[in-house]
């Protein structure tokens, strides 16, 4: 029965002691640990930044943004006047035809939310049709403008 106990040599220690070793130095301390979490942040923060857009808008050459977005196609407090008309045609062409001239209002002011009768900026206008389909065209012109509607250039 004492055949069967396996016996250490003094190779299997030194295998044993090694490994033990091994173990200890593949562990970083405190500061090792640290180093590879900063160095793993900051390649996290490259990638993103590099897929990130820049928030700060690129100025031109008189401090404006070189790239407008958005911005209001007429100045405030621009007069304007206001056509409507009614016809059966789905294309309306006959600009010279005051039967068919239903509105006009004219000294329109855009961006001026505090006119008309309510006080909101709104206009309102209430008739009686009695044809079955009907097509309104309303246009509007600036105050200064052509009121000619069936040139070409306008």
């Amino acid at each position: 029965m004492a055949d069967n106990v396996p016996v250490a040599s003094a190779a299997n220690s030194n295998q044993v002691q090694n490994a033990e070793q091994g173990a200890d130095q593949a562990r970083p301390g405190f500061f090792g640990t640290l180093k590879t979490l900063v160095v793993r942040m900051l390649f996290i923060y490259m990638i993103s930044s590099f897929f990130r857009r820049s928030s700060t808008p690129t100025t031109g050459t008189e401090g404006q943004p070189e790239k407008q977005y958005s911005q209001n196609l007429y100045p405030k407090n621009l007069q304007m006047d206001l056509y409507m008309y009614l016809s059966e045609q789905e294309t309306f062409t006959d600009f010279d035809n005051e039967n068919a001239l239903v509105w006009k209002k004219t000294g329109l002011m855009y961006g001026d939310w505090t006119s008309g009768p309510n006080g909101d900026g709104s206009y309102e206008k209430s008739m009686e049709i009695d044809t079955p389909e009907i097509y309104i065209c309303s246009i509007i012109y600036m105050s200064k403008k052509a009121t000619d509607m069936n040139r070409k250039n306008n």
